[in-house]
């Protein structure tokens, strides 16, 4: 069995660009991503053994690759087919087996966010791959919990408005990956970002903002490729995890529970995709204004953490802490 493993992990934040790092970095010929997007193998404290009910239906649980029987059957494939997410892969022979098809390149690497939100996923990793290469992607925590709540409302798991979703997710009594939706605990990233601070050199460390890739775009490529120790390679910026909402939080449940995605809509051939997807979509709108109290609020409620994690990174972080 071959003994390759990442030499690099892009371990979060969730919504904040990790989807386009993965896409970007699987263009470039001298990186070899794993075929499954998110493993989460080094959060095994985030086991699905532990979702609420509603995240187990969702993640497809007891895993996200059926067709092929089994996780170790997928694994046995030549990997050619793409996988967003499992949590499936429990041992370290079943991760190696992610990169057995690795040839000549540079750069190994794998993405899951859970990884920073893992309170142990960060000494998991240092114990294993001790000398790999730590990226993150961090955002603006408030445009990162609209985004994380737009995508659950895509999915049919919320039927109320941003507001009443969030605080109704603030005060659960039982809390954790999966377990609730922690809208505000994954945009608290000091106490996150500080775990690999603590256990890994700094100089292994590359910290990127999701403003950073979208209005420097090949100037942040260019740092992020300088960092994995490959060359430049242009790859035009593309918006990922994107897409219309579907009209009813009902509707988009009964879809979720058919297997119908906007992605397998799209496939379909003309008229017949588009005629579809204005039944069951509304167009995607761009996030309104909060009103300034709960602006304030939320603004208040990341300040110190904010702060904190500016004097952490070296990054001027000022413009998170505007009140709309």
């Amino acid at each position: 069995m071959t003994n390759k493993l990442p030499t690099f992990l892009v371990v979060g934040a969730a919504k904040c660009g990790s989807t386009s790092l993965y896409h970007y970095l699987d263009a470039h010929p001298d990186v070899y991503m794993s075929p499954i997007k998110e493993t989460n193998y080094f959060a095994a404290d985030l086991r699905a053994n532990r979702f609420s009910a509603t995240y187990r239906r969702a993640a497809n649980y007891p895993g996200c690759i059926k067709r092929y029987g089994s996780i170790d059957n997928y694994l046995d494939s030549d990997l050619s087919e793409r996988v967003f997410f499992t949590i499936d892969i429990q041992t370290l022979d079943q991760y190696r087996k992610l990169f057995k098809n690795v040839c000549n390149e540079k750069a190994i690497g794998e993405v899951s966010n859970s990884y920073l939100f893992s309170p142990i996923a960060a000494a998991e990793i240092r114990r294993t791959i001790p000398d790999v290469r730590i990226v993150m992607i961090l955002r603006d925590p408030i445009r990162r919990m609209w985004s994380h709540y737009r995508a659950k409302a895509k999915t049919g798991l919320l039927a109320r408005g941003f507001r009443r979703e969030i605080m109704a997710d603030m005060h659960k009594k039982r809390k954790g990956w999966c377990i609730s939706h922690n809208f505000f605990e994954m945009g608290r990233y000091y106490a996150q970002v500080k775990r690999y601070y603590d256990l890994f050199p700094h100089d292994k460390i590359l910290v990127l903002l999701n403003e950073d890739l979208k209005e420097r775009h090949r100037e942040t490529l260019a740092k992020l490729y300088g960092f994995l120790g490959v060359k430049m390679h242009a790859v035009p910026a593309t918006k990922h995890n994107t897409g219309p909402t579907p009209r009813s939080a009902l509707l988009a449940n009964a879809m979720r529970r058919a297997r119908l995605s906007f992605g397998s809509i799209q496939k379909l051939p003309p008229p017949l995709n588009t005629t579809i997807m204005s039944v069951l979509y509304r167009p995607a709108t761009p996030r309104p204004p909060l009103d300034e109290k709960l602006s304030r609020l939320l603004t208040e409620y990341y300040r110190d953490d904010v702060k904190r994690l500016a004097d952490l990174i070296n990054r001027d972080l000022s413009a998170w802490l505007q009140i709309e």
